[in-house]
C-alpha cells in the first residue's frame, strides 16, 4: 500500500508550486485590467507559499502587490469612498514594505529592480506627510514607521536623502525618549541639507541645530559643543537668506512676509540658545558679558534677555545687576522670578555686611555697617512680599521674608510668615 501512496507526496509540491504560480499570474492580469481587489486577493494568496515560488517570481509577487496597493489607495481616495479609505489607511506604508522585500531578493530582475526604485521616490513624499500629520497630532509611535521608511529611502539610496526626513525623525525619536538616536538624526539632516539643498530656502531648518545644540547642551552635557552647533546655524542662515533673493520678486507679499519672519524668529531663538549657552561656560564669562551687553542694547525691553544679564552680572557688578533687574521688572512686573531675584540679590548684600560686622571692632564703623545692612533688608522686602503675593504659597519666599522681618523688627509680619511657612512645610 506505501508504494501508491509515495506518488502524492512526490506530486504535493508540485501542485502547490502550481497554485502559488497560478495566484501570482491572476493577481498580475487582475491589476493589469484594473481589478484590484482580486489582485491583492490573489497576489496575497502566492505569498502565503512564497518559498514556493522561484526568487525572481517572489520579488514580482512583492512587487505587485506593493503596486496594488497604491492602486487601491488611489481609487478610494478618488471615489471618496471612506469604507476602503478606512481599509487601506496603511497602504503607503504596506507597499513600501512590499517594495522593500521585492528588490531584497537576490533574483529580483534588473526591470523589477529599476521599476521599485522609481516608485521609491514616489512613496517618500506620501511616507513624509503621513508621519507629519501624525507628528501634529503628537503621536510618534504612530508617525515612527512612516519617517524611519521616508528615511530609509533616502539613507539606502533608493531615493532623495530629504533632509525633512531625518529631521522628523529625530523629532519623532525624541518624543520616543530616545535623545541619542534624534541627535544623530539632527546630524543627518545638517548633512542632507547642505548635500541636497531643496531649491526653495527653509529657514525654519535653523531649528534643526537648534534641537542638535539643545541635545548637546542637556542629554550630552557638553555646552561647549553646543554652542560651535548653535554658531554654525548662523551662517547657514544667513546663506539662505541670500539664496531668498532668486525667489522674492515672485513671492506674493504676504508670502515675502512671512519668510522675514521665519527667518528673523529662528534667528532671535538662536541667539537667546546661544546666550543661554555662554552664561554656562565659566571660562567665557568676558565674552558671555559683551555678547549680553549688545544683546540688550538692540532689544532693551527682553524681559528674559534682561534677567539672564542681570543674574550674570551680580558676580562682577552689583550695581548694573540692579539696574538690569529693575528693568526687567519694568519689561514684565508679572514675573516672580525677577523681583525674588532682585530681593535676595539685596538680601546677599545684607548677609555679607553681617559677617563683616562680626570682627568689627570700632563701635562708628560698626554703626555705619548695621545702618548698611538694614537698608539693604528694606530694600529687599517690598520686592519679596510682592513676589510672595504672585506665589503666595513659595517656600523660599517665606524664609526670606521671615529672616528679613526678624532682622527688621517686624514681629506682627513675622508672626504672619511664620505661620505660613509652618503650614507649608507641615502638609
Amino acid at each position: 500500500m506505501l508504494r501508491y501512496l509515495l506518488p502524492l507526496f512526490i506530486l504535493l509540491p508540485a501542485t502547490l508550486f502550481a497554485q502559488a504560480e497560478n495566484r501570482l499570474t491572476s493577481g498580475i492580469v487582475a491589476y493589469n485590467s484594473g481589478d484590484y481587489e482580486d489582485a491583492l486577493h490573489n497576489l496575497n494568496e502566492a505569498l502565503a507559499n512564497e518559498a514556493l515560488l522561484p526568487g525572481e517570481k517572489q520579488a514580482k509577487a512583492w512587487y505587485y502587490k506593493g503596486m496594488t496597493l497604491q492602486a487601491l489607495l488611489r481609487e478610494a481616495t478618488f471615489n471618496n469612498d471612506a469604507q476602503k479609505l478606512e481599509k487601506y489607511q496603511n497602504a503607503v506604508l504596506d507597499s513600501y514594505e512590499a517594495f522593500v522585500k521585492a528588490i531584497g531578493i537576490p533574483e529580483a530582475g534588473d526591470e523589477i529592480r529599476m521599476k521599485t526604485l522609481g516608485y521609491f521616490s514616489e512613496l517618500q513624499p506620501l511616507l513624509l506627510q503621513t508621519g507629519f500629520l501624525f507628528m501634529n497630532q503628537q503621536h510618534a509611535q504612530a508617525a515612527f514607521p512612516y519617517l524611519n521608511a521616508a528615511f530609509s529611502i533616502g539613507q539606502n539610496g533608493w531615493g532623495g536623502k530629504h533632509y525633512l526626513a531625518a529631521n522628523l525623525r529625530g523629532q519623532a525619536y525624541l518624543m520616543l525618549g530616545d535623545s541619542a538616536a534624534a541627535l544623530n538624526d539632527f546630524q543627518e539632516a545638517i548633512n542632507w541639507y547642505a548635500e541636497f539643498t531643496p531649491p526653495v530656502p527653509d529657514f525654519l531648518a535653523g531649528y534643526i541645530y537648534y534641537r542638535k545644540a539643545v541635545l548637546e547642551r542637556f542629554f550630552l552635557r557638553n555646552p561647549e559643543q553646543a554652542l560651535a552647533t548653535v554658531e554654525a546655524a548662523f551662517p547657514f542662515l544667513d546663506q539662505e537668506w541670500q539664496r531668498s533673493d532668486v525667489w522674492r520678486e515672485s513671492l506674493t507679499a504676504d508670502h515675502a512676509a512671512q519668510n522675514r519672519t521665519n527667518y528673523e524668529q529662528v534667528r532671535r531663538d538662536l541667539q537667546s540658545l546661544k546666550l543661554d549657552l555662554l552664561l554656562n561656560i565659566p571660562a567665557m564669562y568676558n565674552r558671555a558679558l559683551a555678547e549680553f551687553d549688545q544683546a540688550v542694547a538692540a532689544d532693551p525691553s527682553n524681559f528674559r534677555l534682561l534677567l539672564s544679564y542681570a543674574s550674570l552680572l551680580e558676580s562682577t557688578d552689583t550695581e548694573k545687576a540692579v539696574t538690569m533687574y529693575r528693568r526687567a521688572l519694568d519689561a514684565d512686573p508679572s514675573q516672580v522670578t525677577a523681583w525674588f531675584n532682585l530681593g535676595a540679590l539685596y538680601v546677599n548684600q545684607a548677609s555679607g555686611i553681617s559677617v563683616q560686622m562680626q570682627t568689627e571692632a570700632d563701635d562708628a564703623r560698626y554703626k555705619i555697617l548695621s545702618d548698611q545692612m538694614l537698608a539693604y533688608l528694606q530694600e529687599a522686602l517690598p520686592l519679596l512680599t510682592r513676589a510672595h503675593q504672585l506665589q503666595p504659597n513659595d517656600i523660599a519666599i517665606l524664609q526670606a521674608l521671615k529672616q528679613i522681618t526678624i532682622s527688621l523688627e517686624l514681629p506682627d509680619l513675622y508672626q504672619e510668615y511664620k505661620q505660613k511657612l509652618d503650614a507649608l512645610e507641615g502638609q
